[in-house]
């Protein structure tokens, strides 16, 4: 075949899979006689052509990218059973009701149709169309088919792509439809709402092509912030309100909520009944000797103010700014309480009646004892260090609402860690806020990679000479547990160096992994958006009846997102490590509990179903540890077995007969049964982790979910030559690892991190460093919620070296908190996996009765209460007999300082 086709078809036909050439050859179409390719993932193909591409283009010394990173994804799956939208729900309805009519009338060869679809559903007009004027003769011999509707070159649809297509290589002109709404304006279904299709069939071609066109033409005069990092340049387009979408315009709209504590006058104070995960004083002090002196080491919490009495140490002149210089008149202004009062929001909810703001701006004389000097025109910087994830514009529009008011300024670093050391950054306004308030994604400040951590984590002096030359009250950064533990190591920094810049943390992780924290930013939209998809996938298995789903979504072995995603949809099979992820557990195990599961609903005819899998599992699977244990020993003294080219970045075959010449016996043996995709996919994660992530492999890049896929396969085949299994088994793969940390936050999201951004601004002026921002009893109402800050200090975990590193100070760092601490037993709650029924939540809602629905993980900890204190019960037995014994002074004063945090711990809550 290649020597028949012309040269440059036949270089083409060496670059697809060999399963693709042999189709082409020996496969054709029955109608059209056509060659007939096999199912081929377009997607990733496409990718390993553009990456040989550019391989070829370094080779040869051309122009290229430096790094090229892809993420194939499809579709092809996601889209087949969701919930319609009301359009179709309407649209559906009517049509049946035709189909009704024509059956009454006896009239037969008709298909039921509706028009003037543009207008409201009840000016649509019903009509009938015969078969006959559909059909279209077939190939000679054949029968006639109906004739299939294509896309040409004068449909308006076409042209008015064709018009903008070039255009759109380089303008920012990409936006988010966001999740389907039956509540609100897109459930009324006005024109602007609906697909481009419909608007091309129903609105003037030359009115919508101006309107896409004025969109473009805006989106291209944008200016963009440019970016130099060392040799490197980047460029961050600004959103444009033209390019939204209808949701993105109205979600625009949306007004946060605020806690009561934070609408009103408030004051701050000490909490000393908050818990630690290191109870010991000595090893926090020695490690935070800064912060320890400068007493910034306790817990505070925000608590609603009233008057008081006159108090004559609040009417001694305000503490000097920490500021050189001194404070003007038009710098400072009345606070309401002795610690501030909350600076007035336009739309936020205020509890206070009319009498009540009387009596707050009453000149009382306890209301003037508590004037205080707060400054204005700070300037707080806001940092995005990680990955991104929803919630993240929320934060910064809280502090932004609270600078306001204060005639302050928020200043937000260009792609996180990197533009802190180098000093890229840039003034906020309002006008560059307005389109991204209650948004998914980070174009406003771009995002930085978990690795920059690490690799620019000791250029603590740089951050320092930044906010210095900024003039920074405050910096908030937006991170997870690893970025954290690098924010109290700054913390410590600033206090040493004496920089007059406080540090406060955001509780961002879609792991909702850190702990003393009830849930953390971004959760409840990434478990929403995955229960909404896989719903979708459930469904369709379900509508099959042959089909088994074998989805991965991000998470650890014992994923908090994996749980939730759980309650939400009752998949069949979770695969979650049941203890802390640290002892291993076995394939065959796992294999096995997938197996079983499918054979005992296959013999109820039930041959469909859905699997769960957190892309960290093979983290502590015993034989996959085992060989990335391996590969990466081989790849540390053979390096040339396993070498990438540069410019490949994923899917390009490699002999891999020398690697599995060093392979034990058992490894070589599981590494021959996987697919040769996740094969290449294992080296080139082992490669990547020694080139840019200092060691660390990224399981994420692994496909998981096809590695059990085909385990299961095997099995099953086994299990039918044995004869204990006779039913089918078809399966299809999914993957989840981009879905949901740009997408549009959740109601919850918007109002928890708009709350965030707002404390961290009250916290900033109270002078308070070294604190994460901690929201607690977030099953009420946003304005029954809780603010305080929990020091980072609080949540580390510390190591005491030992050999040759004894006496170096401890090593520390933020461990993450178990599964569902409080409700071990969850799946208890569940059916068996033979009677469960899938449940598909549907898309997130902003409007109506469900958008204020919390995640179920937040009613968790009372549903096993008995139980909790039944196990607390049984500790405290233990504890008495083993005290009664000679137990040394010290391990008893220890012990009685953790009842005492645990005591003081139930207290609080009690509060």
């Amino acid at each position: 075949a290649r020597q028949l086709l012309p040269q440059a078809l036949a270089d083409f036909f060496v670059l697809l899979p060999a399963h693709a050439q042999h189709a082409l050859v020996f496969r054709s179409d029955p109608m059209t006689g056509l060659p007939m390719l096999p199912h081929l993932e377009a997607e990733r193909e496409l990718g390993v052509l553009v990456a040989r591409r550019l391989a070829r283009r370094v080779a040869l010394g051309e122009r290229c990218v430096k790094h090229f990173e892809q993420h194939p994804h499809s579709l092809r799956h996601i889209a087949v059973s969701p919930m319609p939208t009301p359009f179709d729900c309407s649209l559906g309805f009517a049509l049946g009701h035709v189909a009704g009519v024509l059956a009454e009338q006896r009239l037969t060869g008709y298909v039921a149709s509706v028009q003037n679809l543009g207008a409201a559903p009840t000016e649509w007009q019903p009509c009938a169309v015969p078969l006959v004027r559909l059909l279209e003769p077939g190939p000679q011999g054949a029968e006639p088919h109906v004739r299939r509707r294509r896309l040409t070159d004068q449909d308006v649809t076409f042209s008015l792509w064709r018009q903008v297509r070039d255009r759109w290589h380089f303008a920012q002109t990409y936006r988010q439809p966001g999740p389907t709404q039956y509540w609100g304006p897109g459930a009324d279904r006005p024109l602007a709402w609906a697909t481009y299709t419909l608007r091309a069939e129903c609105e003037a071609a030359e009115a919508l092509s101006a309107e896409i066109l004025q969109e473009v033409s805006e989106a291209e005069a944008a200016k963009a912030f440019s970016v130099r990092l060392g040799d490197s340049h980047w460029r961050l387009p600004r959103r444009q309100e033209c390019n939204l979408s209808p949701l993105q315009k109205w979600r625009t709209s949306y007004q946060p909520g605020l806690p009561q504590v934070l609408q009103g006058p408030h004051r701050l104070f000490e909490d000393h009944r908050k818990g630690r995960v290191c109870a010991d004083d000595e090893i926090i002090k020695k490690t935070f000797p800064c912060l320890w002196g400068a007493g910034q080491l306790q817990a505070v919490t925000l608590e609603t103010h009233s008057g008081e009495a006159i108090n004559v140490i609040k009417m001694l002149p305000e503490k000097p700014s920490r500021r050189l210089g001194q404070m003007s008149r038009d710098d400072s202004f009345m606070g309401g309480s002795s610690s501030g009062s909350a600076p007035e929001l336009s739309g936020a909810r205020s509890p206070s009646n009319d009498s009540e703001q009387a009596r707050t701006s009453d000149n009382s004389p306890a209301q003037r004892s508590e004037v205080r000097m707060v400054k204005y025109d700070m300037r707080v910087g806001v940092v995005l260090v990680g990955r991104s994830g929803p919630g993240v514009n929320n934060v910064i529009q809280g502090l932004f609402d609270f600078l306001k008011a204060l005639q302050g300024t928020v200043v937000c670093f260009s792609l996180g860690l990197a533009g802190l050391v180098h000093g890229q950054a840039f003034e906020l306004t309002e006008d560059m806020l307005a389109p991204h308030k209650n948004q998914g994604g980070c174009d406003l400040l771009g995002q930085s990679q978990p690795e920059d951590v690490r690799k620019m984590g000791d250029k603590l002096s740089a951050c320092a000479s930044t906010v210095r030359q900024l003039k920074l009250d405050g910096l908030v950064i937006w991170g997870g547990r690893n970025v954290h533990s690098w924010t109290v190591r700054l913390s410590e920094y600033f206090a040493e160096q004496k920089v007059p810049t406080c540090v406060i943390a955001v509780p961002a992780s879609v792991q909702s992994d850190l702990p003393l924290t009830e849930q953390t930013l971004g959760y409840d939209t990434v478990c929403k958006q995955f229960a909404s998809i896989l719903g979708n996938l459930a469904t369709q298995a379900a509508s099959s009846g042959k089909v088994w789903c074998f989805v991965r979504i991000p998470g650890r072995s014992i994923s908090h997102i994996a749980a939730e995603v759980e309650l939400l949809t009752h998949p069949h099979v979770v695969l979650m490590s049941a203890d802390n992820g640290e002892a291993s557990i076995g394939l065959t195990e796992l294999t096995h509990k997938i197996c079983n599961v499918i054979e005992a609903r296959s013999k109820s005819d039930n041959n469909h179903g859905v699997v769960l899998i957190p892309d960290q599992l093979i983290a502590t699977v015993f034989e996959l540890k085992r060989l990335f244990d391996e590969v990466t020993e081989i790849y540390r003294a053979c390096p040339d077995v396993l070498d990438l080219h540069p410019g490949l970045e994923s899917g390009i075959g490699r002999d891999l007969s020398r690697m599995l010449a060093l392979l034990s016996p058992l490894s070589r043996a599981l590494f021959q049964t996987l697919p040769a995709r996740v094969c290449d996919q294992i080296c080139r994660a082992v490669v990547q982790a020694h080139i840019s992530r200092g060691g660390t492999i990224d399981l994420g890049s692994v496909e998981t979910e096809v590695i059990f896929q085909s385990l299961v396969e095997t099995e099953l085949t086994r299990r039918v030559v044995l004869g204990s299994y006779k039913g089918p088994f078809q399966a299809i793969t999914y993957s989840l690892p981009y879905h949901g940390r740009s997408a549009m936050p959740t109601n919850f999201d918007c109002d928890l991190g708009y709350t965030i951004g707002y404390a961290a601004g009250v916290l900033i002026s109270e002078e308070r460093t070294g604190l994460l921002v901690d929201i607690s009893k977030l099953k009420e109402d946003v304005t029954r919620w809780e603010v305080s800050g929990t020091p980072l200090c609080n949540l580390l975990y510390f190591q005491e070296p030992v050999g040759e590193d004894a006496g170096l100070p401890p090593k520390y760092q933020i461990r993450p908190r178990s599964r569902l601490l409080y409700d071990v037993n969850y799946q208890q709650r569940l059916p068996e996996p033979c009677a469960r029924t899938i449940m598909n939540p549907g898309p997130s809602q902003f409007d109506g009765p469900l958008a204020a629905i919390r995640s179920k993980s937040l009613s968790l900890p009372q549903v096993q209460r008995v139980q909790q204190r039944a196990i607390c019960e049984q500790l405290i037995t233990q504890l008495k007999a083993k005290a009664s014994g000679g137990v040394p002074p010290d391990v008893l004063r220890a012990v009685a300082m953790l009842l005492k945090g645990g005591v003081d711990l139930m207290r609080q809550r009690e509060r």
